[in-house]
């Protein structure tokens, strides 16, 4: 899936956790304790709170319309999206028109909305 999550250790980025007094210290947590607001592996969410149990919904959600995204839409929406290019460096490479990229990429986005 992705990175093991860990506990965030050492100083907070700049900018983060700015109170009057100044910085407040870094949250600590016991090694290899996850908060349950998080997916375990197995893709089981265990919500927190009721605004977690909506993120985990559409989550859920969103997974599951890019799993079923027909696949000229999915490569132009992977390649827009995850792999930052544009829609000429799209075209070349998928050897499709500039028009036919911005059309498949519309219909994966109306796709993951559930619009048809």
């Amino acid at each position: 899936m992705g990175k093991a999550w860990r506990p965030r250790t050492g100083p907070a980025p700049a900018g983060r956790n700015m109170g009057p007094g100044g910085p407040s210290p870094p949250l600590r947590s016991s090694p290899g304790v996850r908060p349950t607001s998080f997916a375990d592996p197995r893709g089981v969410c265990r919500p927190a709170s009721p605004s977690m149990t909506r993120r985990c919904v559409m989550n859920r959600r969103l997974r599951y319309r890019l799993q079923t995204m027909p696949e000229p839409e999915r490569a132009v929406f992977d390649r827009a999206r995850y792999r930052d290019l544009d829609y000429i460096q799209i075209a070349a490479e998928l050897d499709i028109s500039v028009a036919e990229v911005q059309r498949r990429l519309s219909s994966a986005m109306r796709h993951l909305v559930g619009w048809k």
